[in-house]
């Protein structure tokens, strides 16, 4: 059996061509784990990714037992999962979202605020939630991530805290 985690890595918003494609929005900075050969499960079905290109910068991805627009159609909506196994290639300035979860959060000054327990992913940013403190996980907030100690540093603005009295 292949070791790994299973995660949401897209999800499929329509058809394309008349051969059973699908057209698939992207949960992943690493597109590359939806090629060809792949191993996908899609609503509680597994299926082999039979062909995989990008077109207008969405992966676009041929799968093994749908042939045709409307079974390829009757598919959207649903999410793309699969194993996860070892690291895509990154940078050095890189990571992955998992790798912020158990990272300990202080503030610019010092104040500890726990560790992150979850990163919830929406259109706009992804969230840090740290308790019940949401950080948006955008530089203005983020001033700095250290892996190799575990560590996470913040900037708060004025009422990010429940506990802080308005002016």
């Amino acid at each position: 059996m292949t070791q790994g985690k299973l995660a949401q890595i897209g999800r499929i918003v329509g058809a394309h061509g008349t051969r059973g494609q699908v057209k698939v929005e992207p949960l992943t900075d690493f597109p590359i784990r939806l090629t060809t050969g792949t191993r996908v499960k899609i609503n509680e079905d597994w299926r082999v990714v039979k062909e995989f290109f990008i077109h207008k910068e969405r992966p676009i991805l041929r799968l093994e037992g749908i042939t045709d627009r409307n079974a390829a159609e009757a598919l959207r909506g649903s999410f793309v999962e699969a194993i996860l196994t070892g690291r895509p290639p990154m940078g050095p300035d890189e990571f992955l979202v998992d790798d912020l979860v158990g990272l300990a959060v202080r503030t610019t000054d010092g104040q500890e605020l726990g560790v992150i327990d979850d990163v919830l992913r929406y259109p706009a940013q992804d969230l840090l939630k740290i308790g019940e403190l949401l950080i948006p996980l955008v530089h203005e907030f983020v001033t700095s991530i250290d892996l190799d100690q575990g560590t996470l540093e913040v900037r708060l603005i004025p009422g990010m805290i429940s506990d802080e009295e308005d002016p």
